[in-house]
Formats: C-alpha cells, sequence, structure tokens
C-alpha cells in the first residue's frame, strides 16, 4: 500500500487536498526523522546480537555436567532434552532452571521395544 493511499484511508482525501503550513510540514519531518533514527537504533541492536550469534558457533559438550562452566554457544544434553548456553554459562545454573539455557530439542516419550 502506497504512503498516500494509508494517509487517504487515515485522514480521509479531503484532509489530503487541504494545504499544511510549513510549521505542519516541519512537524511531520521531525517525526520522520525521529521514527527514522528509532529504526536505525534497532538495526544496530540487531546486528550487534547477529555478530555474536556469529561470533558463538554451536559446540557439542555432551552430557550437562553441573560444576563445569559453558561458553556461549555450547550445547549440552540433560534429561534427555538437548539445550543450548545463549551466553557464558556459570558453573551450577542448570539447563531448564536457568534463563541462560534455550530448550533446543525437547525430550520425546520413551520408544517401545519392536517384537
Amino acid at each position: 500500500m502506497s504512503m498516500k493511499t494509508r494517509m487517504v484511508a487515515e485522514y480521509g482525501s479531503a484532509a489530503m487536498r487541504k494545504p499544511i503550513s510549513r510549521g505542519e510540514l516541519y512537524e511531520a519531518l521531525d517525526a520522520l526523522v525521529e521514527a527514522a533514527n528509532a529504526r536505525k537504533a534497532e538495526i544496530a541492536d540487531l546486528k550487534a546480537e547477529l555478530a555474536k550469534v556469529k561470533a558463538a558457533p554451536i559446540r557439542y559438550r555432551g552430557v550437562y555436567q553441573r560444576a563445569d562452566t559453558y561458553r556461549a554457544g555450547a550445547v549440552v544434553t540433560d534429561g534427555g532434552s538437548a539445550w543450548h548456553a545463549h551466553r557464558d554459562i556459570a558453573a551450577g545454573e542448570r539447563p531448564g532452571r536457568s534463563e541462560s539455557w534455550v530448550l533446543m530439542v525437547k525430550c520425546g516419550r520413551d520408544g517401545k521395544d519392536a517384537k
């Protein structure tokens, strides 16, 4: 949808035909610049987060060990589920009980022996 179509829908076609003052134009431009700057900040934050993800490759560390520390990107299994560390984790922060761990694969039901 074009900007004109959205503005007509929001303000009506009569309002769109009315001339605006220089002050109103500057106010509208200021609002646009403010919105653009907010988007730039959001994009910068997302780029920084993406850089962190790229810098921390996924590494399988085996079964969770309470005494171990884990770096961002570590993957462990605990209780049959796989957990990913999205930041560095101190010893004793157990998967499922700490916000530092993200569940990757949930444990399924036990299988039955084929007969």
